[in-house]
């Protein structure tokens, strides 16, 4: 779900499993490999390994993609 400052909202609802697919970490490699190290080498577990990535991956989005001011909560 997206909510535009103007209230328009947009909502998205998968159909299908993607295979194999890592888009959003491509977007941010450098960022995504250091977290999965930290997984590999014991220092986080699982759960706050997703919780990480999905920061990564949305404060990057909101940093790189849109303009003005921003806060992540």
């Amino acid at each position: 779900m997206a909510i535009r400052i103007d209230g328009v909202c947009y909502v998205t609802e998968k159909t299908e499993t993607l295979k194999n697919v890592s888009f959003w970490d491509k977007l941010f490699p450098d960022e995504i490999n250091s977290l999965n190290k930290k997984y590999r080498d014991g220092i986080i577990t699982a759960g706050e390994r997703t919780r990480m990535r999905e920061e990564i991956i949305v404060d990057g989005l909101l940093k790189k993609y849109t303009k003005g001011f921003i806060i992540s909560l």
